[in-house]
């Protein structure tokens, strides 16, 4: 019989001809390994050979490989399968769904649709689990579903491996597990491994289908960053396709005393995180997010005080009694008869009711999104911007999604604090007036030439209102020639 070695090598060399990356992948021994983030890397291919390939070197092994539904697994990795794999190596029983090799490991092809199937895998041990498309799941689905990676044998490390596109309902715990590499005290990120893949990592699938490329350039703007370029920030679905990072988000900075106006806005949690938001609106209409608390486990007397530590004697005479909250905090505790805003008075902190309206105000949060003219100033900039020093709200408002049952309001099951507290905050603010020819001619123009950097169109629009002396203040000469350079690159052919 083959040794485990020259069995590996069968499998990723001869029968599945592994590329470069998806030996990476192979050979990256994490108990969490991800593979892909983009279309025409070989996912499929690769989870297959590494199912098989497990099963093979090591005798009497136990492995699971789930999609959402039946069908999908057939499609994706049993008839593929069979086709590639020996039929001599292993018999397929078709009534349980089991795979059994000539060594006595075996596969299991199951279905997850919702929590409920998940529920039917509990108590089974399994030293692998494969699962194709994870960010169709949700976090508990997942977490719930690797509960049953665990083993009784001694030479066996129990692992879990699967495939990815960005998007969908589970984009954003995913991004946040292997992409962006955030802690918790929920995994161990040492445990965590990520192998980016595109289609130019394909060679097999280049020679056979060189006409694969022109099909992924002609998807929609959104749908290309994401399959084309995996492109995390950008995905069909996404609720707020308007919010751009190098856009919207500047350096640190906090506006000085003397502005329009200035609120503090939260969402309260205890075991998920409170987030809580400092902004100022500057007298050009502007408004700055300039400052971010993101706590779990502290109660409401300890929110307060941490809110009081962080706001100086001369904000908070600005402030007044701007600081809003969900109107929850004001409901009586049925059996102490006190309200949440009773305890944070207690310590000296005096909260507002919050308009709670969720489809209006995620409208005013997206118009917020919108650009604005300033004749008098001569610039174009975002109604609002958010500075660095608000990394949680930067990172939850593009993970954010569609709710499936109602469309027009946003999936709450998400990481979605910092955008509720974002939302009961502008609803305060009444903001500028956005510039429908410039919104108009961006998305014409950015269509037209597929441009994606906002910068250049703002100084080609820019330029085109000098030319009609539609601002008051004319540029200097430096400021002049610079419009021109960005108007003569937009002229040319892409």
């Amino acid at each position: 019989m083959s040794s485990a070695i020259e069995w590996m090598n069968i499998v990723r060399k001869r029968i599945y001809e592994l590329q470069p990356k998806q030996l990476e992948a192979s050979y990256t021994f994490k108990p969490f390994r991800l593979y892909g983030g983009a279309k025409g890397g070989g996912k499929s291919h690769w989870l297959r050979a590494e199912s098989t390939g497990q099963c093979l070197t090591t005798p009497g092994i136990n492995g699971l490989i789930l999609r959402r539904t039946f069908p999908e697994v057939e499609k994706n990795f049993l008839y593929p399968f069979q086709r590639e794999v020996p039929n001599t190596a292993y018999k397929y029983n078709a009534q349980n769904h089991r795979i059994k090799f000539f060594n006595d490991s075996t596969i299991e092809l199951g279905y997850c649709k919702n929590m409920t199937d998940v529920l039917r895998y509990q108590g089974i041990e399994y030293d692998f689990i494969g699962i194709e498309e994870i960010t169709h799941w949700s976090e508990d689905e997942f977490d719930t579903i690797i509960s049953s990676l665990r083993t009784s044998k001694e030479w066996v490390t129990p692992n879990f491996f699967g495939t990815t596109n960005p998007g969908g309902k589970g984009h954003a715990w995913v991004k946040k597990r292997w992409i962006d590499r955030e802690p918790s005290d929920k995994y161990d990120l040492d445990d965590y491994a990520f192998v980016q893949a595109f289609y130019t990592d394909n060679k097999v699938l280049l020679e056979r289908d060189p006409n694969y490329i022109k099909r992924l350039n002609a998807l929609p703007e959104k749908l290309r960053r994401a399959m084309r370029d995996g492109d995390w920030d950008i995905f069909e679905g996404q609720y707020f396709e308007e919010f751009r990072v190098d856009l919207h988000t500047m350096d640190a900075w906090v506006p000085p005393k003397g502005v329009k106006k200035r609120i503090i806005a939260f969402d309260y949690g205890y075991t998920a995180p409170s987030a809580v938001l400092w902004m100022a609106q500057l007298y050009d209409g502007r408004v700055i997010v300039y400052r971010e608390l993101y706590v779990t486990k502290h109660t409401y007397k300890d929110l307060a005080t941490r809110i009081l530590a962080m706001t100086s004697e001369w904000e908070m005479e600005e402030i007044g009694w701007n600081i809003f909250a969900d109107p929850a905090i004001f409901k009586k505790n049925e059996s102490t008869g006190r309200t949440a805003e009773d305890d944070m008075n207690e310590v000296g902190l005096y909260i507002s009711r919050a308009d709670n309206v969720r489809v209006a105000g995620w409208n005013t949060v997206r118009s917020g999104f919108q650009l604005f003219h300033n004749p008098n100033t001569w610039t174009v900039s975002p109604r609002v911007i958010i500075t660095k020093s608000c990394p949680n709200l930067i990172r939850t408002i593009p993970m954010m999604i569609h709710d499936a049952r109602n469309p027009e309001d946003l999936d709450s099951s998400l990481e979605d604090h910092a955008p509720d507290a974002f939302r009961y905050w502008l609803r305060e603010f009444t903001l500028p007036d956005a510039d429908i020819e410039f919104l108009v001619s961006v998305n014409d123009a950015m269509k037209k030439k597929n441009v994606q950097n906002y910068q250049i169109w703002i100084k080609y629009w820019q330029s085109e209102k000098v030319e009609n002396k539609a601002v008051q203040e004319e540029p200097s000469d430096d400021e002049m020639e610079e419009l021109d350079d960005a108007k003569s690159i937009l002229n040319s052919d892409f």
